[in-house]
């Protein structure tokens, strides 16, 4: 309910500043003020709503937190801490880590004699080992150079050139095939290759493998290659590689012990993913600070426990232990493997509102400890503790306070674009409640089990400076290429400057290690708007810019070379799916973008231009002549042929992710785009030409209501032709996992004996999921039936959704009043957001008003659309077009999962627009599109 009003006020505020006259400069009245009262409502209503929400949840606050945050572990000669893995031979468990995939790493000893004369402290690593960080840097690795040669344990070396390694003679070629010996080489995977599939690990027997036919898969040498964005490394395992030099000088080799300070980062990171795909992962990162007979260890990664206290007086008994302990108390069970502490546990308890009359107490072996919360105690004896930090959650200011910020950041340097009224108010209003939503539920996700996903409140608080942060650079750009003759003057953009410069320091403040590069947007935005500024004021330059306002962008093949482009390297993709290319595009540092970060933008602004030049050349055609017809059809036919191969870039996005809904959620907006066209006729005596737009339009809506309709009464006959297309494509192949088609069996009816287990076979895939999902939509019935992994996931999954859909009610439980699901995955925290955040908690009510704030934009295009008149220049009309399609993609989207999670239409990856809570991609990929929609809005002066 409250999400409701919240969002109705916003969208009368909208319409409200865009209906209204502006008053000039000076003006005194009644209508300054009113204006300026909706502003101030706009820029204030996230922060006053999320007050609301939480005063109203208040009563759920104040769960109780137990971290388990680090442990203090005696250590001194001939007393080693074990770390990876438990030593050979040992039948104690490690000390610092749980155990590892690959056995053991290593321990840290000190040798005999004193911390300072003779009593080096040593990492002292396993062979093999996992890959050993020290502060970040790995142990044992060798950056390799050109012309540096591998030298295995039987003789053999390998050259290494840079891209690829190749047989270099040694003592020894017996290992290597007879045939094209001398001519094998391995190729290692190539930039594009990296920026398509996570592949930065090669292992070495594959390359050995490459050369010998015969050998067999795994074994020795344990040694690997890994890609650090700077080049390729050999990671020296054990002592049966060596590296030897292109310039000479010792080899390489394995060291056993590596000296430590007293005070440092220890990281393990291990392999992950399959052939094809294997990267590292990092698997543990503590901090470590030795002292004189002992070593305290902070967890990178605690663990949290939450416990809702009890309401009124009840006593609350709480055990910790650790696991093998029984209590009979409700329990925390902290995952530690150390034999030290195998037993262990302590007893807490606690009056809730008996104050200082009877404080918290924490009972361990006889002792009492009165408890401060907020504070640390170590369970243990001796220097072997666990360190438990036990507090008791707050009222969340410091949300309000990020609200306030953003409402202050919102009025001072967007206010008088909103106060215009120029359709910034459709963007910024809507937007600042999405993230005020987005930070809620961050909030709830970060500190509520069973996961205290704690990176997305960061990611939310970060999202908060970068979202506006692009919306002023977008305004700004557009302002300056309104102008005319600029000076290169940057006084009239100081503000605009310093408010990037605001957001990158907001984005540096609140980000996690791993986001903080994402201030570096708001920075490269400030310097090329500075430069543009500069660059403007040449007189070819200005001249350039002078002809650009005068006959808008020149509409020329060249539009084209971006988007084939990004055609060519999806298709390239799509045909090398057996590399396993992802959802996303790796950069340097490890970050990773969705594609669709750079292909919504891209598709949207080329489908805009294409529709304006449609637009005017049905409003150029003359009447309903031959002349007039050929001039339409070949208008219609340009729009319609680059639908079509925007649905096709899409297409390969979805087939790669096997999610066929992607594309109905993605191409779907460009399809509503072309009612536009049919707003009204272009040209008199033109009528026909109108309604032959609006029909071509309403035909691509229906398609894929033709689709689910198609699902619901053949849904048998739906599988079994994706089963024998299936065979089709694996045939292609020359065979393969799913090579086995179907034929016309009936999914509710496997048959017996080998047809049963092909069928069976070819359904117990990953791809088949989205067939299931059909299935959930369209028969619900027959998933129970199907009996294979992939379509009892998407029946949990419908059941779950059901349940949650009536949970809530009309207006919900409320906020925090509803668990998180634990059978969801990170889905929970991205695609399912609607259904597991506002159905239950703020009802059906609720998820109206998210609704409504998604139709608040296109309230106002409509209302924009209405008052359609001719603009000042071309350019001022194509921007129009532009925030016309790029309101659409992010409307039009976020709307069909709002429908998909109540079932509605076929489920799909995509998420609601800003609303993916553990990806700041979904943050650039609306932020790009609103910005393109602010640029656009920003060229027309004309228009509301």
């Amino acid at each position: 309910m409250i999400l409701l009003v919240a969002a109705v006020l916003c969208l009368a505020s909208v319409l409200a500043l865009a209906l209204l006259p502006v008053p000039r400069r000076g003006e005194g009245g009644r209508l300054p003020w009113l204006r300026g009262a909706l502003v101030a409502l706009l820029c204030l209503l996230p922060l006053v709503y999320a007050g609301v929400v939480l005063w109203r949840a208040e009563e759920r606050l104040g769960e109780l937190r137990f971290d388990y945050v680090g442990k203090r572990l005696a250590f001194g000669p001939g007393l080693p801490v074990t770390f990876g893995g438990s030593p050979a031979g040992s039948e104690s468990f490690e000390d610092l880590h749980a155990a590892l995939l690959g056995g053991e790493a290593g321990a840290l000893v000190q040798e005999d004699g004193t911390a300072g004369v003779g009593g080096r402290r040593l990492l002292r690593l396993a062979a093999p080992s996992p890959m050993v960080l020290v502060d970040g840097l790995p142990l044992n690795a060798v950056p390799l150079v050109k012309g540096d040669r591998l030298a295995l344990e039987d003789g053999r070396e390998l050259l290494f050139d840079g891209a690829s390694l190749r047989p270099a003679g040694g003592a020894s070629d017996a290992g290597v095939s007879a045939a094209g010996a001398s001519d094998a080489v391995f190729r290692l995977p190539s930039l594009l290759r990296r920026l398509a599939s996570p592949e930065r690990v090669v292992f070495l027997p594959d390359v050995l493998r490459a050369f010998d036919e015969q050998r067999p898969e795994g074994g020795p040498p344990w040694s690997f290659l890994f890609h650090d964005d700077k080049g390729w490394n050999l990671l020296l395992r054990d002592a049966e590689v060596r590296v030897l030099p292109a310039e000479g000088g010792e080899p390489r080799v394995f060291q056993r012990d590596h000296p430590v300070g007293t005070d440092f980062d220890l990281e393990l990171r291990v392999v992950w993913g399959g052939e094809g795909r294997r990267g590292l992962r990092t698997a543990r990162r503590d901090h470590l600070r030795l002292e004189e007979d002992a070593v305290e260890v902070r967890f990178t990664r605690r663990q949290r426990f939450a416990v809702d206290p009890p309401r009124g007086r009840t006593a609350l008994e709480l055990a910790v232990v650790v696991p093998s302990s029984f209590e009979e108390q409700p329990m925390i069970e902290l995952a530690d493997a150390s034999r030290r502490f195998q037993g262990l546990s302590a007893l807490f308890t606690w009056t809730p509102g008996s104050g200082a009359a009877a404080p918290p107490l924490l009972t361990y072996l006889g002792d009492r400890q009165e408890v401060a919360f907020g504070g640390l105690y170590g369970l243990g004896e001796g220097d072997d503790r666990l360190l438990i930090r036990i507090d008791r959650e707050s009222f969340p200011w410091v949300l309000l306070l990020d609200l306030a910020l953003l409402g202050l950041y919102l009025a001072v340097f967007l206010g008088r674009a909103l106060y215009a009224g120029g359709g910034m108010a459709a963007l910024a209003g809507p937007a600042g409640l999405l993230l005020a939503n987005r930070l809620l539920f961050a909030y709830k996700a970060a500190s509520r089990p069973p996961f205290f996903a704690t990176s997305v409140l960061a990611e939310a608080r970060l999202a908060l400076w970068l979202l506006p942060a692009l919306l002023l650079a977008a305004h700004s750009l557009a302002w300056l290429l309104r102008r005319h003759r600029p000076s290169g003057d940057l006084a009239p953009l100081r503000w605009s400057l310093a408010g990037l410069g605001l957001a990158a320091l907001g984005c540096l403040v609140n980000g996690d290690a791993g986001d903080r590069a994402l201030a570096a947007v708001p920075l490269l935005a400030a310097v090329l708007l500075a430069a543009a500024v500069r660059l403007a004021a040449r007189p070819a330059v200005a001249r350039r810019l002078d002809a650009l306002r005068a006959d808008g962008v020149p509409w020329r093949a060249w539009w084209w070379l971006p988007v084939v482009g990004v055609a060519i390297f999806l298709v390239r993709a799509f045909a090398a799916r057996v590399v396993g290319m992802p959802e996303t595009l790796r950069l340097p540092g490890d970050l990773r973008l969705l594609w669709t970060v750079l292909q919504l933008p891209l598709a949207a602004a080329v489908f805009a231009l294409a529709l304006h030049r449609a637009r005017a050349r049905l409003a150029a055609s003359p009447g309903n002549g031959p002349t007039g017809d050929r001039a339409a059809a070949f208008a219609l036919l340009e729009v319609v042929g680059l639908l079509a191969f925007v649905a096709l870039a899409f297409a390969g996005v979805a087939w790669a992710a096997a999610d066929g809904g992607l594309l109905l959620a993605q191409a779907l907006p460009y399809a509503v785009a072309l009612l536009l066209l049919a707003d009204r006729p272009a040209a008199a005596g033109a009528t026909w030409r109108g309604r032959l737009a609006a029909a071509a339009a309403l035909l691509l809506l229906v398609l894929p209501l033709a689709g689910v309709a198609w699902a619901n009464v053949f849904p048998e006959q739906l599988m079994a032709a994706k089963s024998r297309a299936d065979g089709v494509v694996a045939a292609l192949r020359g065979g393969g996992e799913e090579g086995t088609a179907a034929g016309d069996e009936e999914v509710a009816d496997l048959g017996t004996g080998a047809d049963a287990s092909a069928v069976a076979g070819d359904l117990d895939t990953l791809r088949s999921q989205q067939m299931f999902r059909l299935y959930m939509l369209a028969n619900p019935s027959a998933l129970r039936d199907i009996g294979v992994v992939p379509s009892e996931r998407v029946a949990i999954h419908y059941h779950t959704l059901q349940d949650y859909a009536g949970s809530g009610g009309l207006t919900g439980t409320g906020y925090l009043a509803s668990p998180i699901p634990r059978h969801l995955g990170d889905t929970y925290l991205s695609d399912l957001v609607p259904m597991v955040f506002v159905l239950p908690e703020l009802g059906k009510l609720g998820l109206l008003g998210l609704a409504l704030l998604y139709l608040t934009p296109l309230a106002w295009l409509a209302a924009a659309v209405a008052r359609w008149r001719s603009a000042a220049s071309p350019l001022a009309e194509q921007g129009l077009w532009l925030a016309a399609v790029a309101l659409l993609a992010v409307a039009v989207p976020s709307l069909y999962m709002i429908l998909a999670n109540l079932n509605l239409v076929m489920f799909t990856g995509k998420n609601c627009a800003l609303l993916a809570l553990n990806s700041l991609s979904d943050v650039l990929e609306s932020g790009a599109l609103l910005s393109l929609a602010t640029l656009g809005l920003g060229l027309r002066r004309t228009l509301p």
